[in-house]
């Protein structure tokens, strides 16, 4: 058996994948935007941390978890599926399609998103105070309220930029423009009136307002001329059908990523959930390299499908896969070694969730390992599929965090996501198997040849 590092590092990065140069260069990008969007994200939170305390983070966490929820329903899908037909139709410039896709879908999500916002309202005014103890929470919702329709437009707009391969615009604007404007508008808000407990999610608030104004300016200088080549934009009824299992797939993902903190809301208090926010925002940045990979893929995906290339496919999602696992290994490792002193940055109280933290790294582990999975799925018509695994995984994580944040606190809600991300992960990747007969998630030989 021969020992080669040098030999084996130059083969994880390459391949036959035709297409493996174009991932590496949109991946380069956006993996970049997603670091710097994620180091000021990380500098809100430690300024909430070290300024307001672990309550009003759990304030904030609670808030945005919430609003996440009704965003969802005012998409009603359209965040993943406009991406899909999006990139159909640009690859093939046909722009007038393009155009006409993107008016008929905001034709129902703009009404959708008003109606969102005003549930969310009537969700804080009458339902909160009966589902969690924090009196504050209700005001807190009631704002947070206002910025529903805002981002339900942000996200439709951004994720037709990346239809349309604008990967670089897309990140700007979500992944660096948010966390920065949220960071600035909270140090500015602090200045003039001091320190008031809502003042993080009216910084909030107000980036998702310009952040829909931008996304708006930028994708109408992106949108492709009016021309009118290949088949027709899809109907309503056509982007409704298509939508709607998608919306339960993210819906599912959403009880899959946004679970613990609410039944840690119910079960626990806002400090509690403070400090568990923090292990699970650092735990994201085992998957820095997926997100970014991601947002390269579900278009190619889209593309590659639609021209019937499956062994592009293949090859794609298989080079993806390796390119994410050994880019997120190194953060992973580091992250469960210093869990603890990297957790004590945000103050002494935080490092309780050090164990919390190691649980929720290896389920984003597994995450990462099995590569864009659930966008392969996605974007090749089999949403359906997906929507199955993720409902499954769902009911799991649901039960898991009842079971165990009882007994073990935050602890127990990183064991519980943990598990259940492993669970769709890999029966999301045993549904490509049986789908199109190969393995999308990579196992690593190390440096054995």
């Amino acid at each position: 058996m021969d020992f080669h590092p040098t030999k084996r590092i130059k083969s994880i990065f390459s391949g036959s994948d035709i297409h493996r140069q174009e991932i590496i260069r949109g991946t380069s990008t956006a993996f970049l935007l997603k670091v710097g969007g994620l180091f000021f994200s990380y500098l809100f939170n430690l300024y909430m941390a070290r300024v307001y305390g672990a309550s009003v983070i759990g304030t904030f966490a609670l808030s945005v978890t919430i609003a996440s929820i009704f965003v969802l329903v005012g998409q009603m899908g359209t965040k993943t599926s406009i991406i899909r037909f999006v990139a159909v139709h640009a690859a093939q410039k046909n722009g007038r399609a393009v155009r006409m896709v993107l008016a008929r879908t905001l034709s129902f999500v703009v009404p959708s998103s008003l109606v969102a916002g005003a549930s969310l309202w009537a969700f804080g005014n009458y339902v909160a105070p009966a589902l969690f103890t924090d009196a504050t929470l209700r005001s807190a919702f009631m704002i947070i309220a206002i910025a529903v329709p805002f981002m339900v437009i942000a996200d439709v707009n951004a994720s037709a930029l990346r239809g349309l391969k604008r990967i670089r615009a897309s990140y700007l604007l979500q992944a660096t423009f948010n966390p920065l404007s949220n960071l600035l508008l909270l140090l500015v808000l602090t200045t003039v009136f001091a320190t008031y407990n809502l003042l993080p999610i009216w910084a909030y608030c107000i980036t998702a307002a310009l952040s829909m104004v931008l996304s708006a300016l930028v994708l109408i200088r992106a949108l492709p001329p009016r021309v009118n080549i290949g088949p027709p934009a899809e109907s309503r009824a056509a982007i409704w059908r298509t939508s709607m299992p998608m919306m339960m797939s993210s819906a599912m993902l959403l009880i899959l990523g946004w679970t613990d903190i609410v039944m840690l809301g119910i079960f626990t208090n806002t400090n509690d959930v403070g400090l568990y926010r923090i292990a699970q925002r650092l735990s994201i940045l085992t998957s820095i390299s997926l997100m970014a990979v991601n947002s390269i893929m579900a278009p190619k995906f889209s593309e590659l499908y639609s021209q019937a290339d499956l062994e592009g496919l293949k090859l794609s999602a298989q080079f993806a896969a390796r390119l994410i696992f050994w880019t997120s290994l190194p953060v992973l490792l580091a992250l469960i070694i210093f869990a603890q002193p990297i957790l004590g940055i945000f103050g002494p109280d935080f490092e309780i969730a050090s164990y919390a933290l190691m649980a929720l790294c290896a389920g984003q582990f597994v995450n990462a390992g099995c590569g864009s999975v659930g966008f392969l799925l996605d974007m090749t018509g089999n949403q359906r599929s997906f929507r199955n695994v993720l409902i499954g995984a769902a009911i799991l994580n649901i039960t898991l965090n009842a079971l165990l944040i009882p007994r073990f606190g935050i602890l127990g809600a990183g064991i519980a996501t943990a598990v259940s991300t492993a669970a769709w992960n890999l029966g999301a990747s045993f549904s490509v198997y049986n789908l199109f007969g190969f393995w999308i998630g990579y196992k690593p030989k190390l440096f054995l040849s």
